[in-house]
């Protein structure tokens, strides 16, 4: 439908998804950058939230909300905010 009205360009979010190559999209590597100030405890507490994005990346996402949630049965939810946050 966007095609017929000449739309060439939108944005989907991040994410591998099926439904984007059908609509003959081109798919563009994301790269993130934290910027933090020189300061020891600074350069520390960033290291620390990453490694917890990590891990809540790992441990909510990939293993509750993908594998096991869906098999047990559950309703779809949405995604908690703070791992929506710790991905941006």
């Amino acid at each position: 439908m966007m095609m017929n009205e000449g739309i060439t360009t939108i944005e989907a979010g991040p994410g591998h998804y099926g439904y984007k190559l059908q609509c003959g999209a081109l798919e563009a590597q994301m790269q993130s950058v934290l910027v933090v100030s020189r300061g020891h405890f600074t350069r520390l507490a960033a290291h620390i939230f990453l490694r917890c994005s990590e891990f809540l990346h790992l441990a909510y996402y990939r293993i509750w909300f993908i594998r096991l949630a869906p098999k047990l049965g559950l309703p779809k939810r949405p995604l908690w905010r703070t791992w929506i946050r710790s991905r941006l």
